[in-house]
């Protein structure tokens, strides 16, 4: 599989095209990231104070993504 290099917003993605770059120039690289066996318990820390999904890998390569909603409907 190929490895996570990092995340691209919406904004990140225009910026690439309106100035003729490549979308790795806008990437953002330091994103969070949590492995395939963690726990609720560990997961939820991240994702509340995170401002991005939470990248859920497997030795490097992306295998989900996990989002604020996702873990606090766990919780209801």
């Amino acid at each position: 599989g190929m490895q996570l290099k990092g995340l691209i917003t919406a904004q990140g993605a225009l910026d690439a095209i309106e100035q003729k770059k490549s979308v790795y120039d806008f990437l953002i690289r330091e994103i969070p990231k949590v492995e395939v066996d963690a726990i609720i318990t560990q997961i939820l820390p991240l994702a509340v104070s995170s401002a991005y999904p939470l990248a859920v890998v497997e030795n490097g390569v992306l295998r989900g993504i996990v989002t604020k909603a996702s873990v606090i409907s766990t919780m209801i």
